[in-house]
């Protein structure tokens, strides 16, 4: 709400405007929510949207905006309460003004979290702060730390803070490979249509590029992701909540991360996702600064994660794939279970595909569930 235009005042005849940071991105979003005491016949002419820039291009006309308000405001003949709350307003913005990258950084991530982190970050020797606009209070540039901690749940504990910095710390220094960098698709960023069908389109044009499958019967990720000079890595965090991390980007050796502790990867199907799923991270979702240091989790952004889900389905199951398995027998149970296993994936996460990419109906979709009973593993 406090990032919201129209909680500054309900009854005023403002859109619904929301703004918030995404990593190194700032978002502003709008819906199509008429005020609720508008008069007789106003009605605001918008469609849904949202759109994202840089913090520099956001910070500095708010900053001047805020300054220029403070600057007006008491020519304006105000009363003494509102010369009062005026005044409150400038040293606010003294103090503001006046905040080093570490204070920033303090309203960044919850204050327990930010303890651990910085703590970690000692201990780990990561040097430097996030950097600070020049001419604004602002960060233009998270440290990698306090990134990779933006989405993670707040209540992570000390070891697991301890042992996520220790491995971004083990893999910083090296470049990274060429034919990797010349995948990854710095003008991507957040999704702001269907994240799902942006997924799908993704995962189609990488394997294009990279002539997948072609005969192969399934997609060996692993193998690709060490031609491409990403190390896998498995480790057992404390939490299970943690998927998988990606880290990637100037000044670090590519890494995905797999916890083992986390339930979407108790078999070697939920593995492979998850190694789809963090692919798509490394390749599309850099911050302005050209890296990533991104966690996997119920924290995250939820459309960057259902664009990660949706691009790991594709790229695992292809149409091509998919095509050639139905012309060799029939998507009842056995059928798909067969090619769950020719492809390696999960039995839910087929069925959920198909259904997705038109090769079966919802009836099909829905006496698939039936038979294979609960679909606790739907998220493999």
């Amino acid at each position: 709400m406090r990032h919201a235009l129209r909680a500054a005042d309900s009854s005023a005849l403002y859109p619904d405007v929301v703004v918030r940071r995404l990593a190194d991105d700032v978002e502003i979003s709008w819906t199509a929510r008429q005020p609720s005491y508008a008069p007789r016949g106003f009605r605001l002419a918008l469609s849904p949207g949202a759109a994202t820039m840089s913090v520099a291009d956001f910070a500095e006309p708010l900053w001047q905006a805020l300054e220029w308000v403070q600057r007006t405001a008491m020519t304006l003949g105000l009363d003494r309460r509102d010369e009062e709350a005026v005044e409150e307003f400038g040293r606010r913005l003294s103090e503001l003004r006046s905040a080093n990258a570490s204070d920033l950084e303090k309203w960044y991530l919850p204050t327990n979290l930010f303890s651990r982190v910085k703590q970690a970050r000692e201990i780990n020797q990561i040097a430097g702060e996030s950097s600070l606009l020049p001419s604004v209070p602002a960060i233009a540039h998270l440290n990698a730390a306090v990134l990779m901690f933006g989405g993670v749940n707040p209540d992570i504990g000390k070891a697991d803070v301890q042992a996520l910095t220790k491995l971004l710390t083990s893999r910083s220094g090296v470049s990274e490979p060429s034919e990797l960098a010349a995948l990854v698709g710095t003008d991507v960023g957040a999704p702001l249509g269907a994240p799902f069908e942006q997924g799908y389109d993704l995962a189609e044009e990488l394997l294009d590029t990279l002539s997948m499958p072609g005969s192969e019967t399934h997609v060996d990720i692993r193998s690709l992701l060490e031609r491409l000079g990403i190390v896998c890595i498995e480790q057992a965090l404390k939490t299970s909540t943690i998927r998988g991390v990606a880290i990637a980007g100037e000044g670090y050796t590519p890494t995905i991360l797999i916890n083992k502790t986390s339930d979407y990867n108790s078999t070697e199907a939920g593995k492979r996702f998850t190694l789809a799923h963090e692919l798509c991270h490394v390749l599309y979702d850099r911050v302005r600064a050209r890296r990533i240091a991104h966690v996997s989790g119920p924290w995250t952004s939820p459309g960057v994660e259902k664009r990660a889900n949706a691009f790991a389905a594709m790229f695992l199951m292809p149409r091509a794939l998919l095509r050639r398995l139905a012309a060799t027998g029939q998507w009842d149970r056995q059928g798909i279970e067969d090619a769950a296993a020719t492809m390696q994936v999960g039995v839910s996460a087929l069925v959920e595909h198909l259904f997705n990419t038109n090769f079966i109906d919802e009836f099909e979709r829905d006496a698939l569930r039936l038979r294979f009973g609960s679909y606790s593993s739907s998220r493999n």
